[in-house]
């Protein structure tokens, strides 16, 4: 018989081990949750085109930071949302936009969920900034409205300095900063040799934004070496784990967790 007792056998804090909440049967979650892990991410992707990364991309970093996040917070990772809100570049092939309403009213009742599954802190960990002024609005009312303390962190606007210090720029839409996540996470996701292909295609598409295939030089070389990508990615988790670990600190205070 499983005690109670002996759930800090596999779910204590450590270093190296993902706690996927996917993974776990219905009979653990409450062993662990929120006894040993009172904190969850929930990554929130989105589907549009990022130039020669994949339409996914946004969707590709957010999983994996989020896997590298959880481990040293001591968070369980959250299922991937993968469908967002995509506007401007919604036309174009494989796009799949969410109307905010709806988008909405999904990710509350998830953060919802979560809270009744016994997290007392939930991490929005987002990846597209078309949707971030709905999911703010999310993490307001699900603070308000559950026991949690709900936030939302959109991972490019907390890491704009080590962009600028790694590309001399502040990044942007399928620029350096994601070309550098995708090439760290799954660099098999950069098709380079779609480069011309896709700004000419870009170009003769009426009314459809060029930026998702605009040449290179415009933020600089977007090919990014690999070993400088994993370099500035780790930057980019290091710093997430200082923020979520400052949010924990002062949501425990707060609410007395």
């Amino acid at each position: 018989m499983f005690l109670v007792s002996e759930a800090h056998k596999f779910y204590v804090p450590t270093e190296v081990r993902v706690v996927e909440l996917s993974a776990m049967n219905w009979a653990e979650v409450p062993l662990i949750v929120p006894s040993f892990r009172d904190t969850v991410i929930l990554p929130v992707g989105a589907l549009e085109p990022h130039g020669i990364m994949n339409n996914g991309a946004d969707n590709t970093i957010v999983a994996a930071l989020a896997k590298e996040i959880g481990p040293p917070t001591n968070a369980v990772v959250a299922p991937l949302i993968p469908y967002g809100v995509v506007k401007r570049l919604k036309e174009y092939p494989g796009s799949c936009s969410i109307p905010d309403k709806t988008f909405e009213q999904y990710v509350a009742s998830v953060v919802e969920g979560l809270n009744d599954a016994g997290f007392r802190i939930i991490i929005i960990l987002n990846g597209h900034g078309e949707q971030s002024v709905c999911l703010e609005r999310v993490a307001t009312g699900g603070t308000k409205a559950n026991q949690a303390y709900v936030t939302l962190i959109n991972w490019w606007a907390y890491s704009t300095d080590i962009t600028q210090h790694f590309f001399g720029n502040l990044g942007g839409h399928a620029a350096n900063d994601e070309t550098a996540m995708v090439q760290a996470i799954e660099p098999g996701l950069l098709k380079n040799e779609w480069e011309s292909v896709l700004w000419k295609k870009a170009m003769r598409i009426d009314g459809l934004p060029p930026v998702v295939a605009r040449p290179a030089n415009e933020y600089g070389k977007l090919e990014v070496d690999r070993a400088i990508a994993k370099e500035y990615k780790l930057k980019v988790v290091e710093r997430l784990v200082k923020i979520i670990q400052k949010i924990q600190n002062d949501a425990r205070t707060t609410f007395h967790f």
